[in-house]
C-alpha cells in the first residue's frame, strides 16, 4: 500500500486471513487474545470503541495515530500481560547475579529461563492480576 490508500472490505478479510495462518502467529495470537479478552469484557470493550470512534472518526488508523490512541495500546499492553502468545523468555547473566530473596547466586554467563505466566500474573506485581484492567498501563 501507498501512504493514505485504504483497503476495500475484501482486501481487508484477506489481510486477516493471512495474518491468522501465513507465518504471523505470534501477532495473530495476541492479537486474537486480545479480542478475546474484550469480547469478554464491555466495559474495557466500550472504553477502547469510543477512543477509536473519538480519535479516528471513522477514517482508517495510521502510524500516527497511535499515540492518540493511549486506551487501545493499554488494550493490547494488557492483553499481552494475561495471554502473552511467547511461553518464556531465555537469556544469559553477564555477571554473577545473587537472588537475595532465594539466597543463590547464579554465576556470570549461566543461560537462565523465564516463564512469562509467572512474571506477568505476579500478585505482588500487578494487582487484581487474573484481572482485565487495560487502565493499568495509562
Amino acid at each position: 500500500l501507498e501512504a493514505g490508500e485504504v483497503l476495500n472490505e475484501t482486501e481487508v478479510i484477506a489481510q486477516i486471513v493471512s495474518m491468522l495462518l501465513a507465518g504471523s502467529e505470534t501477532t495473530s495470537n495476541a492479537l486474537g487474545v486480545t479480542l478475546l479478552l474484550l469480547s469478554n469484557n464491555s466495559a474495557p470493550q466500550a472504553m477502547a470503541h469510543k477512543e477509536i470512534d473519538t480519535v479516528l472518526c471513522g477514517k482508517a488508523p495510521t502510524q500516527e495515530d497511535l499515540e492518540r490512541l493511549p486506551y487501545c495500546c493499554a488494550v493490547l499492553d494488557e492483553g499481552l500481560r494475561l495471554l502473552n502468545p511467547t511461553s518464556s523468555i531465555t537469556r544469559e547473566t553477564t555477571e554473577d547475579l545473587y537472588i537475595s530473596e532465594l539466597g543463590i547466586t547464579i554465576p556470570k554467563n549461566t543461560g537462565v529461563w523465564c516463564t512469562n505466566y509467572s512474571a506477568q500474573r505476579d500478585p505482588a506485581i500487578w494487582p487484581r492480576a487474573e484481572e482485565f484492567l487495560p487502565e493499568r498501563f495509562i
